[in-house]
């Protein structure tokens, strides 16, 4: 009898972990998906095409045409990154969530709603994006004045010429 019960829960905990995973691994694969990923690659193209085109600039490698290089580049990488990702959005998830937490979102996803979250994830992605830097450029000019004076006070930058902080200020 003494063993019976640490045998029981031993069985017990792997059928909750395997409900679990299996949720967990449901999500990895509806959530991580390669249309997400090129979403969010597509979102920030301008940003990953130019720092590709600097990266490669500085090493004495020209791109005549970087856009062409990056789709390459997307095209060849994309699947085995997408492998990847939802194996370990699948360990971060149970890492994160309780299995009551796994099975309601495996749950929601499988309803209408679910996947049209599913579905618009890439687009909201894309105008999240959009909106992103364009509320960035902004906030990010209201931030100029606001930071010279903690920059000359903090000592945060050795200016040459006193006109580059000047021009933080206006």
């Amino acid at each position: 009898m003494r063993f019976i019960l640490p045998l029981v829960l031993s069985v017990a905990a792997t059928i909750v972990n395997a409900d679990a995973q299996s949720d967990a691994d449901y999500i990895a694969s509806v959530t991580a998906t390669r249309a997400n990923f090129e979403g969010a690659l597509m979102a920030q193209r301008p940003m990953l095409v130019s720092a590709i085109q600097h990266d490669l600039s500085t090493k004495g490698i020209a791109l005549p045409d970087p856009e062409r290089f990056f789709d390459m580049f997307v095209e060849v990488w994309i699947d085995s990154f997408t492998a990847e990702m939802q194996s370990v959005t699948a360990e971060i998830y149970l890492d994160l969530f309780s299995e009551t937490e796994l099975e309601a979102l495996a749950a929601f996803y499988a309803t209408d709603a679910g996947q049209a979250m599913l579905e618009k994830t890439p687009e909201l992605m894309m105008r999240g994006a959009q909106a992103g830097a364009e509320v960035g450029m902004i906030a990010g000019m209201r931030a100029g004045p606001m930071m010279a004076d903690r920059i000359r006070d903090e000592n945060l930058i050795e200016f040459q010429s006193d006109d580059l902080l000047n021009a933080l200020e206006q």
